[in-house]
């Protein structure tokens, strides 16, 4: 059976939730997410977080998906990267993530450290070989949610040792080229033409090469990046932009962009060179995912022989549009 997983944001819990997720289109959940106590290595807990800890694992259970607790590094970034370091702190945090997992009965762990930096890799994957034999008796899921290449850059590559050590990796698949604002990009691009080595078909290419097809989830957005154009009449993936557009620091989620389109009378165009989606009125320019993208991307992670796919976020597109497109 392929993995189709989604996360959902504890942050958003009045909003959307938990027991109003969609299950007909998962099989996975994963809660983002619980943060470290850099003071004790542990798991932060607050009398709230407890609550949705609860909810989240009691509606999983109704809806019959497995549930996995992803452990970020907010608020404190350094959290993880010290935690990793000695064979103490690191017990102090395998003890705390698994009984936190086993009292609100989750089926699995993730952990969310997108960018280690070179000096963690060793203590990475250390992390891992010891995670995996805590986790074995409690026949608990582990997982990690990984950049989109296994090179971060020259020097920061992921250690053999925690494609071993896990079920399953979530490879993070889009916000490619976000922070350059000087020009539009399409976030999630299946192919790059004029930049091949930044974009999904070749983060996961490069995955295969050391990681089983079969412990690979590919990642795809349920949101937009958006981009102010320098000239309404130059409107092309790559054009020239003085900035961020509308949105929250210039993302959009994705029932906001179709609000937008619609308010705005925006044009909608498809890309096929890089499999993606933009519109633009005036001078705001958004890239997004649509039912067709998704559906193309979706096809290709099947055809790689991947263990499925991921959705960022929740809540993001109520009505589950985007995920409706995802036959494995």
């Amino acid at each position: 059976m392929a993995l189709k997983g989604a996360y959902w944001r504890s942050s958003e819990a009045e909003r959307f939730p938990p027991s109003t997720i969609n299950a007909d289109f998962f099989t996975h959940i994963f809660y983002a997410t619980v943060s470290i106590d850099p003071r004790t290595n542990g798991i932060l807990l607050s009398a709230t977080e407890k609550k949705r800890l609860r909810d989240f694992t009691t509606a999983a259970k109704q809806k019959h998906l497995k549930s996995l607790l992803s452990i970020g590094e907010a608020p404190n970034q350094n959290a993880l990267s010290t935690m990793a370091s000695s064979t103490n702190s690191r017990s102090n945090f395998i003890n705390s993530s698994i009984e936190i997992a086993t009292t609100y009965d989750f089926n699995g762990l993730d952990l969310c450290w997108k960018y280690p930096k070179s000096k963690d890799m060793e203590n990475f994957g250390s992390l891992f070989q010891e995670w995996r034999e805590a986790t074995t008796e409690k026949k608990l899921l582990l997982s990690a949610f990984v950049y989109f290449a296994p090179r971060i850059d020259a020097c920061t590559v992921y250690p053999k040792t925690l494609a071993d050590n896990v079920d399953f990796l979530n490879v993070v698949c889009y916000d490619y080229e976000i922070e350059d604002t000087t020009k539009t990009a399409a976030p999630a691009l299946l192919t790059n033409p004029s930049n091949p080595s930044k974009s999904t078909s070749s983060g996961i290419t490069s995955w295969i090469q050391s990681v089983p097809a079969k412990k690979l989830v590919m990642g795809l957005p349920l949101y937009g990046r958006t981009w102010e154009l320098q000239s309404p009449s130059n409107y092309k993936i790559g054009a020239p932009a003085i900035g961020y557009g509308p949105g929250n620091d210039g993302l959009m989620e994705y029932d906001a962009i179709l609000k937008y389109n619609n308010d705005n009378g925006a044009a909608v165009e498809t890309d096929g060179r890089t499999v993606s989606t933009y519109s633009h009125a005036d001078n705001d320019w958004i890239g997004y995912d649509t039912p067709s993208t998704v559906g193309t991307k979706v096809k290709f992670a099947k055809n790689q022989g991947l263990a499925g796919y991921f959705f960022w976020a929740l809540g993001m597109d109520a009505a589950c549009t985007l995920p409706a497109k995802g036959s494995f």
